[in-house]
C-alpha cells in the first residue's frame, strides 16, 4: 500500500505534485519522490527525479534547492512491501529506454508475468531475465515493468507500454511519464484505488480523492478496473482497456479497515460511512450474543479505529437507554455518552502498521493514555485491527496502569489470518497473531479482560456487495 500523485496542465506540476503528496502521507512514510518532465531540457534529460527516505517535507526541503519546473509530474510516498527499506527502492524509478527517460510509481504488488508464451512468479521471472545478463537496480518488483518496456515490440513506447500491462498479474496502480504523457494504469481486478481528476484544463491522478477536495481540484471519477489513462503533452486523453479475460473484481477490503482516510472515497463509498457500519454491527453482534461486558466508557485507538469506536458507543448507549427506560428509572439519571479520548496520539509519530522498524518502540512513544478518564472505568478499546498484536498489547498495559478496572478490546474487522500478496507487509504467515493463536490465546496476550472481533460474516455485510472485494487476508480466498 503506497500513495501515488500525478499532476499535468501547468508549470507549478513539481509544486502540486507536492501537496498531493502531502495529503496522501498517510498510506506511506518509508520514502517520498517525485518525477518531472521538462521539454525545454535536452532529450533524453527531460525527466527530474528527486526521492528521499522519509516524509514528503523533507523531500520538499531538498527540492527547494534544485531546479524541479516542469509541466508533467508523478509521485509516489512508499510504504514498503517487495523490497526492502533505503533510497534505493524509493518510487519514481527511471530508466533510459531508446533514448529517453521512464518514470513509473506503484501501488500494489504483482504476483506473475506472462511471457513468451508462459507464466512466471516474480521472483522466477527476475531470476530469468538475471539469467539473460539483465541487472537489476532495485528489490522492487516495479523494476521488472521497466525491463519489459525495454524489451517490449511496438509502434513508440505508449504501444509497447500497453502490451506490457496486458502481461501482468496482481495488484497495480501505476503513473508513467515519458516525454510529457502521463499514463495512469489501474490493475483488472481492480486492488488498488486510483481517482481521476481536473485542475485549471489539466488532470490530476490520485490515489484517493481526498487531496482533490483539500486543494481545491476538481474530482471525475475513480478510474475503472483495467483502464489506461493517457494524457498526451498538449493535453488530449486517451482511454485503453488492458486485455484480460474476464476476472472477478477485487477491491481491496483492508483499505476501508485502515489504509485510507475516513473522509476520502474508494470503491463508490465513504470511506467513514464503512467504518460506522463496522462499529455498529460489532456492537449488535455483541449484544445479540448477550456477552456485553460491562463497558462505561469506549476509547478509540487513533485514528483509524476513530470512526469505527464512536459508532460502536452510540449503539450501545442506544441499548443503553432502551433498558434505562424499559426498568422505569427516571430521565435524570439517564447515563452519559460512553465515549471518551482516552487515548491520545502524539500526531509526529507515524503509523505502526506501515512503520517497518521497531512498532514495540514506536507505540509507546505514539499513544499516551488520559489516565483521568481512565482511571477507576471498565474501558472499550476500539481498534481498526489485529495484525501482529504488538499495538493492543501495548495499549492494554497503558490502560492497566493507568487504572482501568477492566479491558475490554474491540476489533472492527475479522481475524487476520492469511498473507496478502497485493500490497500489504504481511506476507510472513507466522507474523499474524490470529493464524498462529486462537481468540483466546490472543486475549491473554494482549492482557485485555474481553476480546471480540467483528465476524466475517457482519463484516461482509457492511462492505455491501462483498463479493466485488478481496477478503483473503481473513478467509483465504484469494482472487488470483
Amino acid at each position: 500500500m503506497c500513495g501515488i500523485f500525478g499532476f499535468t496542465g501547468g508549470d507549478h506540476a513539481a509544486d502540486m505534485t507536492l501537496l498531493g503528496l502531502f495529503c496522501l502521507q498517510h498510506r506511506g512514510q518509508e520514502s517520498s519522490g517525485i518525477a518531472v518532465w521538462n521539454k525545454n531540457r535536452p532529450f533524453g534529460e527531460r525527466v527530474f527525479c528527486q526521492k528521499r527516505v522519509g516524509y514528503v517535507s523533507h523531500l520538499k526541503d531538498k527540492l527547494q534547492k534544485e531546479d524541479c519546473s516542469g509541466t508533467v509530474a508523478i509521485g509516489h510516498v512508499r510504504y514498503g512491501t517487495t523490497g526492502g527499506s533505503g533510497l534505493a527502492n524509493a518510487h519514481p524509478l527511471v530508466r533510459k529506454i531508446n533514448g529517453s527517460t521512464v518514470a513509473i510509481v506503484h501501488n500494489g504488488d504483482l504476483t506473475k508475468v506472462d511471457y513468451e508464451g508462459k507464466t512466471y512468479t516474480i521472483d522466477a521471472f527476475r531470476s530469468l531475465l538475471q539469467g539473460e545478463g539483465i541487472p537489476f537496480e532495485t528489490g522492487s518488483d516495479t523494476e521488472i515493468i521497466l525491463h519489459l518496456i525495454a524489451k517490449a515490440r511496438g509502434d513508440g513506447i505508449v504501444s509497447r507500454i500497453v502490451s506490457v500491462l496486458n502481461s501482468l498479474h496482481g495488484a497495480f496502480s501505476l503513473l508513467i511519464l515519458w516525454e510529457g504523457h502521463l499514463i495512469a494504469v489501474r490493475d483488472p481486478w481492480g486492488f488498488r484505488p486510483l481517482w481521476i481528476g481536473k485542475h485549471n484544463g489539466g488532470y490530476v491522478f490520485s490515489s484517493e480523492d481526498y487531496p482533490y477536495l483539500q486543494l481545491n481540484m476538481h474530482p471525475i471519477r475513480e478510474i475503472q478496473p483495467g483502464e489506461i489513462v493517457i494524457v498526451t503533452p498538449d493535453n488530449n486523453v486517451i482511454f485503453e482497456q488492458i486485455q484480460r479475460a474476464v476476472v472477478r473484481q477485487s477491491f481491496c477490503s483492508f483499505e476501508f479497515v485502515y489504509f485510507a482516510r475516513p473522509d476520502s472515497h474508494i470503491y463508490g463509498q465513504s470511506v467513514s460511512s464503512v467504518r460506522k457500519r463496522f462499529g455498529k454491527k460489532l456492537a449488535q453482534e455483541i449484544l445479540l450474543s448477550g456477552e456485553m461486558p460491562t463497558i462505561e466508557k469506549v476509547v478509540s485507538v487513533m485514528d483509524s479505529g476513530k470512526t469505527g469506536s464512536l459508532a460502536f458507543a452510540k449503539e450501545l448507549y442506544r441499548q443503553m437507554i432502551v433498558e434505562h427506560l424499559r426498568c422505569g428509572k427516571p430521565l435524570d439519571e439517564i447515563p452519559e455518552f460512553p465515549y471518551d479520548y482516552g487515548l491520545v496520539r502524539n500526531h509526529y509519530s507515524g503509523r505502526n502498521f506501515i512503520t517497518p522498524k521497531d512498532r514495540e518502540k514506536d507505540v509507546d512513544l505514539k499513544h499516551n493514555v488520559d489516565q483521568d478518564c481512565v482511571c477507576g472505568f471498565h474501558i472499550g478499546s476500539g481498534d481498526d485491527s489485529i495484525v501482529r498484536a504488538t499495538t493492543a498489547k501495548k495499549h492494554a498495559e497503558k490502560y492497566r496502569k493507568a487504572g482501568a478496572k477492566s479491558i475490554t478490546t474491540l476489533v472492527f474487522a475479522p481475524p487476520v489470518k492469511h498473507p496478502c500478496f497485493f500490497g500489504l507487509d504481511t506476507k510472513r504467515i507466522e507474523e499474524l497473531a490470529a493464524a498462529t493463536m486462537s481468540e483466546e490465546e490472543i486475549r491473554k496476550a494482549i492482557g485485555a479482560d474481553y476480546l471480540f472481533y467483528l465476524s466475517l460474516e457482519g463484516f461482509k455485510e457492511c462492505l455491501g456487495c462483498w463479493e466485488n472485494f478481496c477478503t483473503a487476508c481473513f478467509d483465504g480466498t484469494y482472487p488470483i
